[in-house]
């Protein structure tokens, strides 16, 4: 969720699938639940720590069922979409960002996420804190 947070909303989408299309809510309830029982039982369940949840790729078509189902109940669908589209994509960058200054030794800049703040908060900071690096070097 930390690196794919729409998925967050693709999974509340499954409630009104489920209610609209039962046949297949289910079974696209069913899909996850059996990929991510499949993912948690490998020995690297992270993946390595690669970038992203790789092993759930085969997962988009039924995130996709989940956020459409989601969507369809809003008042506004298009502009709710734009704007989802907007901030998810934002924040991603951000996260990819931190990441980044991770990953190049800046470790006093974006420190490994070992709490609440280091995962969802610090990349909001990080821009400014890599700017501020780069201008008083």
């Amino acid at each position: 969720m930390t690196w794919t947070p729409i998925v967050a909303l693709a999974l509340a989408g499954f409630v009104p699938l489920v209610r609209r299309a039962p046949l297949i809510g289910v079974a696209a309830v069913t899909f996850f639940v059996a990929s991510w029982y499949v993912n948690a039982c490998v020995a690297d369940w992270w993946a390595g720590e690669a970038f992203g949840a790789r092993r759930f790729v085969s997962c988009v078509p039924v995130f996709v069922l989940g956020l459409s189902a989601l969507l369809q109940i809003a008042t506004a669908p298009v502009a709710i979409a734009r704007g989802l589209t907007v901030a998810f994509t934002a924040y991603t960058l951000l996260l990819l960002i931190q990441y980044q200054t991770f990953m190049h030794g800046l470790r006093q800049l974006a420190p490994y996420p070992r709490g609440f703040f280091d995962l969802w908060l610090a990349r909001f900071r990080v821009p400014f804190d890599v700017l501020a690096w780069w201008l008083h070097r």
